[in-house]
């Protein structure tokens, strides 16, 4: 499991890399090779459920796409081209961030999102 994480963050900054058979089983001297698009092909059902929860999310919350101004990419996944690259598409117009402190990040959003609701409560007792 930690090759195949290596492999990923690996695929997040080049286009290919190797698994090496011997890594798993002794004796056996082979190479696999990976490439960038084929881990997005195995990924390709994970990223649609992942988007299909963001949009449900949204539904929920009642907001629309034009309304998120800020995407705060946090955790390992947000260095991932594919992720990176549904966010863009899903909200054009916002700023992404992400940051190798996901806890500053957090710690932003939070802030905004404390802002945001003073300023509504503040409209609604005018």
């Amino acid at each position: 499991m930690i090759k195949c994480q290596e492999i990923k963050h690996t695929l997040s900054e080049n286009l290919e890399d190797n698994l090496f058979v011997d890594d798993f089983k002794f004796g056996e001297d082979d190479v696999i090779r990976i490439t960038r698009k084929e881990f997005e092909e195995m990924a390709a059902d994970l990223i649609l459920r992942a988007k299909n929860l963001i949009v449900e999310s949204l539904r929920k919350a009642k907001l629309h796409r034009d309304k998120i101004h800020y995407i705060f990419q946090v955790g390992g996944g947000c260095r991932m081209p594919m992720i990176k690259q549904m966010l863009k598409e899903m909200f054009p117009t916002a700023e992404h961030q992400c940051s190798i402190h996901p806890e500053e990040l957090v710690a932003k959003g939070a802030a905004l999102y404390d802002y945001q609701l003073k300023k509504e409560k503040k409209i609604k007792l005018l």
